[in-house]
């Protein structure tokens, strides 16, 4: 994405159509106001005021908001409620621009509050809207999804196309964050045609701006300077400013079509805009845009000067996320400019600004889940209690009425004659007993459905919980769009044994060199799941942070922080794995392989060969073998196929005898297949291990993946 778009782009989230954008009705709605003197009617045009303003000056908007609520603070009719919950949401929408996202949700939520009492459906499904900005801001995509479905359930009730319109858009933008560009691009092209149908210029131009954006992920960026280009126009048709300042922000950020001082004179029209908006969060970005600017151009004194304006308004503003990138820019300019005092004080600020975001995080998700876990653990203990102690005073009176019943009849029986005193005694002995069997067999029923239905929640709690732990997990795997930009053609066949797996792929661009890390951690389900989102961390720091670029030393390195990480004990897990590395600048090809081996199938020879590549005999991690693994080359044709796998498929018990697939059947499976596409491969694979398995457990996750060369 751009620089700067994570936060620019939501400036585009127009809550109130083209009655924002009207800004040559700001005079006359002034002379209104200065004419009006019903409180109903001012709070109106100060609310419109307000809306104008929105896209224009937020403290001004601001300004007028706050009026027009102390216009109505008393007035209890629904016009009056319907007003407030408008002007709750043009400050959420304010809040927002300002960078203050806690205030934003607090407001919002005041909004729907008053909506939901009111039965508006147009209103809740507005103030869900506002809200998703800002839950999508401080990274909270589940909260942003959620709410952004609310609001598109609310406007389809209402009838509002213009409402449904932005939901659309929302997810549209939404999977891009996630980078599932092709359902971006499904989503935000139909907004685009629904806003172009529904004549709102502003929204069309975002929607327009969107679908560059995209372009842009897609490294598509003579496509997407076009359509930033359509954007402006529209943006500057209906004197949009914040609208301009993103589209200059946005093509500032295409370096690979634009020169340096190209980007910058974009940026400078970009930050005046922000400024005359007063949207200090923007401003902040911007300033370390150029500042990185100027850093490519070998300009660091010009850096510096931005990067610390950028500094001080990311201190303003409380903007922690943003600190540690800036504190560490500063100190790569420091050290470039021979300064190595400052550079160390900068780098410091960022390992300790780090540390603590960290560990405030951590402690907080603790405290949270445990105090959790005690509330519930206490009203089951006082539950329990109350139970008890109503069984026991029931118990009490009814063995006083029991005995008091006894004795009367044993005096009645007496007088009338005694032979019959010990029938009846029987009698009654026997009705007590099955009376008291029938009671305790209804209690230890009702006591059975309980704990029942206290199982069946616990249980769903954690498989929900597991399956959130499921989309976390496979957000951090291989994106499709990243694998189809650099490889030629590919497969993936991945089977979880659990909901979530030990077993990982993994891939990342870094300096012009392709990675793809196709590993089995230690156990699955849970435990395994657990191990790969910490392997795929230090895979990512080594590559990313430390700037290891072979294979077999990112190996290293990895088995090194595994050991001081969790094998302090003697533990012994980590990973086997496989590190592929294409170099694009040599075009060669290099790997490492701890345990696990590829396979090369040349396609080039009259009949295709299996050829098993070289390994190192040890795991990644603590082991009886500490030396350092090796770097191999792959020499292959283009055409060849190359397979990476897992132990699972192998291992899979099945056939007649239940016994393993192993590896020598599965060698010759990948070589029957190899003529066939890499798509059909993958199927005929699963449909394999199927009819193999037939109706025994999966033992184990599996990962197979095929590229050809």
């Amino acid at each position: 994405m751009l620089p700067g778009c994570r936060i620019l782009f939501f400036a585009f989230l127009f809550l109130y159509g083209p009655s924002l954008f009207s800004i040559n009705r700001s005079d006359s709605l002034k002379s209104a106001l200065v004419k009006c003197t019903v409180k109903q009617q001012r709070a109106e045009i100060l609310c419109k005021l307000a809306g104008i303003e929105t896209g224009n000056n937020v403290d001004l908007s601001n300004e007028y908001a706050r009026q027009a609520l102390k216009e109505i603070e008393k007035e209890l009719s629904g016009d009056a409620s319907r007003l407030s919950a408008k002007l709750y949401r043009i400050l959420g929408l304010n809040y927002f621009y300002k960078g203050h996202n806690d205030s934003s949700i607090i407001v919002c939520e005041k909004a729907l509050a008053i909506s939901k009492k009111m039965n508006d459906n147009s209103g809740i499904a507005e103030a869900y809207n506002s809200m998703q900005m800002a839950y999508r801001e401080i990274g909270n995509y589940l909260k942003a999804v959620e709410v952004t479905t609310l609001a598109q359930r609310y406007f389809e009730k209402d009838n509002n196309l213009k409402g449904k319109a932005r939901a659309i858009l929302n997810i549209g933008i939404l999977y891009g964050d996630l980078k599932q560009n092709r359902r971006s691009l499904e989503y935000l092209n139909k907004a685009k045609v629904l806003f172009f149908d529904l004549k709102d210029t502003a929204q069309w131009a975002n929607a327009i701006t969107r679908v560059a954006n995209v372009y842009m992920e897609l490294e598509q960026h003579d496509s997407s300077k076009v359509m930033y280009l359509e954007a402006l126009k529209l943006f500057q048709k209906i004197n949009h400013k914040r609208g301009i300042a993103v589209i200059y922000n946005n093509l500032a950020g295409l370096t690979q079509v634009c020169t340096a001082d190209e980007s910058l004179m974009y940026y400078e029209e970009a930050l005046k805009a922000r400024m005359e908006l007063g949207d200090k969060v923007s401003v902040c970005m911007i300033y370390s845009n150029i500042g990185s600017t100027y850093i490519n151009k070998k300009n660091y004194v010009k850096a510096l000067e931005y990067l610390n304006k950028s500094l001080q308004m990311a201190i303003e503003i409380d903007s922690k996320e943003n600190l540690p990138h800036l504190y560490k820019m500063i100190a790569g300019c420091y050290k470039k400019q021979g300064d190595l005092n400052k550079a160390f004080d900068a780098l410091k600020k960022y390992a300790e600004l780090k540390d603590s975001l960290f560990n405030k995080e951590s402690i907080e998700k603790i405290e949270e889940i445990q105090t959790k876990y005690e509330t519930e653990k206490k009203e089951q203990e006082i539950l329990l209690l109350n139970n008890t102690n109503a069984l026991k005073g029931a118990e009490i009176k009814r063995n006083k009425a029991e005995i008091s019943k006894q004795n009367q009849q044993k005096i009645i029986i007496a007088l009338v004659l005694g032979f019959f005193i010990l029938v009846s005694v029987i009698v009654f002995r026997s009705y007590r007993m099955a009376k008291r069997a029938k009671e305790i067999i209804v209690i230890q029923k009702k006591e059975i459905e309980a704990q029942k239905n206290v199982v069946d929640e616990k249980q769903k709690e954690i498989v929900d919980s597991i399956n959130y732990a499921k989309r976390i997990q496979y957000a951090l795997l291989a994106n499709e769009s990243l694998l189809e930009n650099n490889l030629k053609e590919h497969f993936i066949l991945f089977k979880p044994k659990d909901i979530v797996s030990g077993d990982f792929y993994w891939a990342t661009e870094h300096n012009d060199r392709f990675y793809l890390a196709v590993c089995d951690s230690t156990g699955h389900g849970v435990p395994g799941a657990f191990m790969s989102l910490l392997n795929i961390g230090f895979l990512s720091e080594a590559i990313k942070e430390k700037e290891i670029s072979k294979p077999n030393e990112v190996f290293n390195y990895v088995r090194k922080r595994l050991i001081n990480s969790i094998s302090k004990d003697n533990q012994q897990d980590g990973m086997d794995g496989i590190l592929l590395c294409f170099d694009k600048t040599t075009k060669q090809i290099t790997y490492a392989a701890a345990n696990n081996a590829p396979v090369l199938i040349s396609m080039n020879k009259v009949s295709n060969e299996v050829c098993e590549l070289p390994k190192d005999k040890m795991p990644i991690g603590k082991g009886e073998r500490t030396d350092s693994y090796s770097l191999y080359n792959i020499n292959a044709n283009e055409g060849d196929i190359v397979y990476f796998y897992t132990d699972g498929y192998a291992d899979q018990f099945g056939g007649l005898k239940g016994k393993k697939f192993k590896y020598k059947a599965l060698n010759e499976l990948l070589m029957l297949n190899s003529n066939h596409k890499l798509s059909d491969q993958r199927e005929n694979l699963k449909k394999s291990l199927e009819i193999w398995q037939g109706n025994l457990e999966q033992v184990d996750d599996i990962l197979i993946i095929g590229i050809r060369i």
